[in-house]
């Protein structure tokens, strides 16, 4: 059996997984070393993660990125003259 992707193990460690494919995976993590290994170690990251306090951004950096963004200059478009040529060929055909 392969290995399990990231986006499998996240899957499996959110609780995410239909019951059929948990108990597939928790199959697999006996016999392979390498992705329960992989497993821990994530587990491990998302307790952490968890812990760790969540500290809102200041009204300043909201401000000043609203400022920002306001004065960032627009790009213009990009013409296409070839699209443009097959445009104006279709109205003389019309």
């Amino acid at each position: 059996m392969k290995h399990l992707s990231l986006e499998q193990i996240f899957e499996y460690i959110d609780g995410n997984t239909q019951p059929a494919e948990s108990r597939r995976i928790a199959v697999h993590l006996q016999e392979c070393s390498v992705c329960r290994k992989e497993v821990k170690q994530h587990q491990s990251i998302t307790v952490i993660l968890e812990k760790s306090p969540v500290t809102e951004p200041s009204s300043i950096f909201s401000t000043e990125l609203m400022s920002l963004v306001m004065n960032e200059p627009i790009p213009k478009a990009k013409r296409n003259p070839i699209i443009i040529k097959q445009i104006r060929a279709s109205w003389l055909v019309a």
